[in-house]
């Protein structure tokens, strides 16, 4: 019995020595025979051949944080760290939740001129070692705060929980630029970067290996601190500085100004189960389309669709039950800004011409007040 036990765990150790050993050519070392270019020699075998296909689509021009106005044309490069040049480096980037190991390069930027909101990441990876190259790819992006020159986190089994603000970003696809691959996303909803604070960026792929999916370095220059790696499985502890320099990627965004607090147009008085329409119009100084939140007072609440601003927005809501009822209502532009609150008072009564017209209820009532409030009256 201690034999068949014994040969099962020689086993289980042989299978798993093998697949670190597979995943362990985590970052390619100087010593390692490589054509840097198009095609990845790894341990001096051709991997991938990759061939070029459009020009990169960086314009890359100077356009670093401490260059850039406080632009409010949200498109605008606010932070550029180099495209990869003929001497590029691939460094293991990747999630794989069902062995699982989790790999992460990390690095940094930051605004000294304003608070900038970021919008849109734009980067480049690629794939290597064994199994064929996947498209489109899950993304983690992560931005960590700043703790000494490296990410917060140091040291942990998995630096994840002491992010600032994380996106799952699904289907992304790669294009092919000069034998990487290019990839672009919008945020859903804006990371804010406060001016002055240093913040550290995570693009992280999520898939099961084999293959393995790296960032890729930019021409060799360092652009603040140099960026850090970890992988615990593979011995390297978050953040470790792995020598490459920085990772090819930019940020683009600016400043995004929060639409006007809404003015809200209707009745100011009515009757239980009637609809009343109410409009509302806000506008935003940037020309984003904006929608409204609307909470009715009466714990309800509609989000309406985005429209143009400066548009009127019209909404019907009926409320059931007599009563004074506070409408209040905020605009929020397509990238998330929000207004301020806006209020509109409704007061909501019965019809009294029951009374009028019916002497006799108003003696019973008079004699009898349980019956207004069993009555709702």
């Amino acid at each position: 019995m201690f034999r068949k036990e014994l040969a099962l765990f020689i086993a289980v150790l042989f299978i798993f020595t093998g697949f670190v050993s597979a995943l362990n050519v985590t970052l390619i070392k100087e010593s390692t025979p490589l054509n840097r270019g198009n095609t990845f020699y790894v341990g001096g075998t051709d991997i991938v051949s990759l061939v070029p296909s459009i020009d990169s689509p960086l314009p890359m021009e100077n356009h670093n944080a401490d260059n850039i106005k406080c632009a409010t044309d949200l498109q605008t490069i606010i932070w550029n760290n180099g495209a990869p040049t003929d001497d590029w480096v691939l460094l293991l980037s990747q999630l794989d939740e069902v062995f699982p190991f989790n790999g992460q390069v990390a690095d940094d930027f930051i605004f000294e001129d304003c608070d900038k909101d970021v919008i849109g990441v734009r980067w480049w990876g690629n794939f290597w070692g064994v199994g064929e190259p996947i498209d489109p790819v899950d993304f983690n992006i992560y931005f960590y705060e700043d703790n000494g020159n490296v990410p917060t986190g140091s040291g942990m089994e998995n630096p994840e929980y002491t992010v600032l603000k994380s996106y799952f970003i699904q289907d992304v696809s790669g294009i092919n630029d000069s034998g990487q691959r290019f990839y672009s996303v919008n945020l859903p909803t804006p990371f804010i970067a406060l001016q002055g604070e240093k913040y550290w960026l995570v693009v992280q792929a999520v898939f099961e290996f084999p293959p393995k999916w790296g960032r890729v370095t930019n021409d060799g220059t360092v652009y603040l601190n140099p960026s850090v790696f970890g992988c615990p499985l593979l011995g390297d502890p978050f953040w470790t500085n792995h020598e490459y320099g920085d990772m090819a990627w930019y940020l683009t965004g600016g400043i995004n100004n929060p639409p006007s607090a809404p003015t809200i147009n209707g009745s100011n008085s009515g009757k239980p189960n009637i609809p009343y329409d109410f409009t509302f119009n806000s506008i935003d100084s940037d020309g984003d389309d904006v929608r409204y939140i609307i909470n009715w007072g009466d714990n309800t609440s509609n989000t309406t669709d985005f429209n143009a601003s400066y548009s009127n927005v019209t909404v019907s809501h009926t409320w059931i039950n007599k009563g004074t009822y506070i409408i209040s209502a905020k605009a929020q532009d397509e990238y998330g800004a929000e207004s301020g609150w806006a209020t509109f008072e409704v007061t909501i009564s019965r019809n009294k011409a029951l009374f009028k017209t019916k002497p006799i209820l108003v003696w019973l009532f008079e004699k009898f007040p349980i019956l207004r409030y069993l009555l709702g009256l």
